[in-house]
């Protein structure tokens, strides 16, 4: 019996096995880089959104009552991204707070504070770029309200 054949197609088998696992893990890191390289432009597109509606607070011009207004609205350049546009949308609204109890479980219920409405302007801001991995946008926003008792302060919303 030829043994060297059988160790010989063994070999190649074992040699085969090993490049499949390096390119593998080759295949494994370029999505992370890519995963990472994501990340960065998500959080610099969010600090963007976020800076713009910090700038745009200071500014704010008169507003109507519910009739939303756009406060700022350009098409910045960038190194590091493609068509980077940024907007920041204002409207002046009546808000009122309420209380959110969870009991058990998912379970929740809203109740009225028995506050009164107040005057406030709610403000929105949008940066938005071409993704570098797939076809379409990338977008990040920005929420806020400011009262009109309190103009100093910023009420950031959930940005997640």
């Amino acid at each position: 019996m030829n043994e060297r054949g059988f160790f010989t197609i063994v070999g190649l088998c074992l040699l085969l096995v090993a490049a499949i696992f390096i390119k593998g893990i080759h295949e494994f890191e370029a999505n992370y880089a890519r995963g990472i390289t994501n990340f960065q432009a998500e959080h610099e597109l969010q600090n963007l959104a976020d800076s713009y509606l910090i700038e745009a607070s200071k500014n704010l011009p008169a507003l109507e009552q519910g009739q939303p207004y756009n406060i700022f609205n350009t098409a910045a350049t960038s190194d590091k991204f493609k068509n980077l546009k940024i907007e920041v949308w204002a409207q002046k609204q009546h808000i009122k707070k309420f209380i959110r109890t969870y009991s058990s479980g998912s379970k929740y219920t809203d109740n009225d504070s028995g506050e009164l409405p107040q005057n406030s302007t709610i403000i929105v801001s949008v940066a938005s770029c071409d993704s570098p991995f797939i076809a379409g946008k990338m977008y990040r926003r920005a929420f806020a309200y400011i009262l009109e008792d309190d103009p100093a302060t910023i009420h950031f919303l959930n940005s997640l």
